[in-house]
């Protein structure tokens, strides 16, 4: 009910500000990457990383109403269906997730049509975590379904071309305070990961 009732608070505020010439509409795809424990992955360790390049994962994909404040400061307000995975020499992981939340984008670069943004931002998302032996079987043997709350920060290039569309690039580290998001709590209290994404966004006003 409380997730329910900020998004429609954010549909609301977002209709108001189609008035004031300041919201664009953005969607990005990309890729949550769980990389962060490689240096201490052994078969005895609980912690589990992403493997591999990008071309047998699935994508997650994000909608962005964002507000332009000022000059230098734009807000990103998020709704985004997300999926990220790990292993190591046992076990694997696979976990869904919805995201809702909002970033600050403060301007720090621009030059021509490119602009460099730095942000932070806090999200808040439900999960649903697998996990299972890498020996091939197809049951998990751990299923966590919570939620969890999330501090971002990382950085946007944004690319203007003519007219009202824009392409962006976004990097962004997510500090998930939930250690069940990679279905198994082991006692470290939170989760790492990096999301990689593309955006192609324009005016709609």
């Amino acid at each position: 009910m409380k997730r329910v009732l900020i998004f429609l608070a954010l549909v609301a505020f977002g209709t108001a500000l189609v008035a004031q010439n300041k919201l664009n509409a953005e969607y990005q795809i990309g890729y949550f990457v769980d990389q962060f424990d490689d240096d201490g992955l052994n078969i005895f360790s609980p912690d589990l990383n992403s493997t591999g390049g990008y071309s047998d994962k699935e994508m997650s994909s994000r909608i962005l109403l964002n507000y332009r404040l000022s000059d230098k400061l734009n807000f990103d307000f998020i709704y985004g269906d997300g999926f990220a995975e790990g292993q190591n020499d046992i076990e694997s992981y696979n976990t869904d997730f919805t995201e809702m939340g909002v970033i600050a984008n403060v301007e720090v670069y621009t030059r021509d049509k490119y602009t460099l943004y730095v942000n932070a931002g806090y999200s808040t998302i439900d999960f649903n975590a697998e996990r299972y032996l890498v020996s091939g079987s197809e049951v998990p043997h751990s299923v966590v379904s919570d939620n969890a709350e999330v501090t971002t920060y990382g950085a946007k290039l944004k690319y203007s071309t003519e007219g009202c569309m824009y392409l962006t690039l976004s990097f962004n580290v997510y500090d998930i305070d939930n250690d069940g998001f990679d279905g198994w709590d082991n006692g470290t209290e939170s989760e790492l990961l990096l999301f990689r994404g593309f955006g192609i966004g324009c005016s709609i006003n």
